[in-house]
């Protein structure tokens, strides 16, 4: 449920039967509001009513992301380093390969669009992250002795991953441009979701006991999620 404010923006209000508590993000620009789902959407309002110029000023100070134009040049982050695509004419049939610091797309079109360029890019970083993170979350799982059901990488908008009641934790394949000890945390997150499925101070210890330095990569994330993009 979308709300406009009298201050000028726009901001989501979302129910969950899962929640017990009020929360406000602030996330890629967007605003979104969860609440418990017995909870009135009136407080909710009132709520950010109290919190509007807090929220204008976060808007205004969220950093302008640069649009990508994908050419030959261009920077895209993998693993958390920054690496330089090149385009280069040939008779590989749209093959990428990751060299040093380059990601080289090689292409028979001799002027592929830029929608072009981002699917090639794209359908790498997925296979790149099918097999990245997959195998890290199963590393994790076993040395943490969790037993998920399974795990799905697809594509989120705005979050990093789920974990279903079933056992069934979910990825965004956009970890994968994430330094590896942020992939990492974020893996451990959901799989202590198997355990608690909620964010209470005994889901936050465990949390920590698997991986202590958990705060600097979910505030990695919280000031670079909107770098983690095509």
């Amino acid at each position: 449920m979308t709300h406009t404010h009298p201050d000028g923006f726009h901001y989501t209000i979302i129910r969950s039967s899962r929640r017990k508590s009020m929360a406000l993000v602030i996330k890629q620009g967007e605003v979104i509001v969860r609440i418990p789902a017995k909870l009135a959407v009136s407080t909710a309002q009132h709520f950010v009513d109290k919190k509007s110029l807090w929220i204008k000023q976060k808007l205004q100070q969220r950093p302008v992301t640069q649009e990508k134009v994908y050419a030959d040049g261009e920077s895209f982050l993998f693993l958390g380093e920054t690496y330089e695509l090149k385009i280069h004419n040939s008779s590989a049939e749209n093959t990428i390969k990751q060299e040093d610091n380059l990601i080289q797309l090689y292409t028979k079109k001799k002027d592929m669009t830029a929608d072009g360029i981002k699917r090639q890019l794209e359908k790498w970083y997925r296979e790149q992250a099918n097999t990245i993170l997959t195998s890290r979350f199963f590393q994790l799982a076993e040395a943490h002795q969790f037993s998920p059901k399974s795990l799905i990488v697809k594509t989120y908008k705005a979050r990093w991953g789920s974990c279903c009641r079933s056992g069934e934790i979910q990825l965004n394949w956009k970890l994968v441009m994430a330094p590896e000890k942020v992939i990492e945390y974020v893996i451990l997150h959901e799989l202590c979701h198997l355990h608690h499925h909620n964010h209470s101070a005994s889901f936050w210890q465990l949390v920590a006991d698997v991986c202590p330095t958990f705060r600097e990569h979910k505030l990695w994330l919280r000031q670079n999620g909107d770098r983690l993009t095509l």
